[in-house]
């Protein structure tokens, strides 16, 4: 949008929240099933250069660690070593500069515990643990 000013035009940039997500993601995350130990990438990516996306676990802002994080040059989410703790809903929100919401997109992750079936029937079941 422009404005004229009687100091010359100025720019305004204007953003509506509750766009439809196609408006705004160019990819969106899927639900997705993996096994204690995988990595798994939940996709996401805007095709507007003026927002920036950040991301959710269960409706909470995720903090970024080692094991989980967002991918360099892209806004994919990277879960190393998985854990029955990373099973949840994840939310990539599209947000203004300044922290404006304006457009989000969810997937649930489910982590499975790795089963592994030996001779006579007994089920071995691993899990992993990331300490805090």
């Amino acid at each position: 949008m422009l404005e004229r000013t009687q100091t010359g035009t100025q720019f305004l940039f204007v953003f509506i929240a509750g766009f439809p997500s196609d408006e705004i993601f160019d990819t969106a995350p899927t639900n997705a099933f993996i096994v204690v130990g995988d990595d798994h990438v939940i996709q996401c990516a805007i095709h507007d250069p003026t927002l920036v996306v950040s991301w959710e676990k269960d409706g909470t802002v995720l903090q970024y660690s080692e094991a989980v994080h967002k991918v360099p040059q892209s806004d994919n989410l990277l879960i190393r070593g998985s854990i029955i703790e990373d099973s949840g809903r994840y939310t990539c929100v599209a947000m203004t500069f300044d922290g404006n919401r304006v457009a989000e997109t969810s997937a649930d992750l489910h982590v499975l515990p790795h089963q592994d079936i030996k001779a006579g029937g007994y089920i071995i079941i691993s899990i992993a643990f990331r300490a805090s």
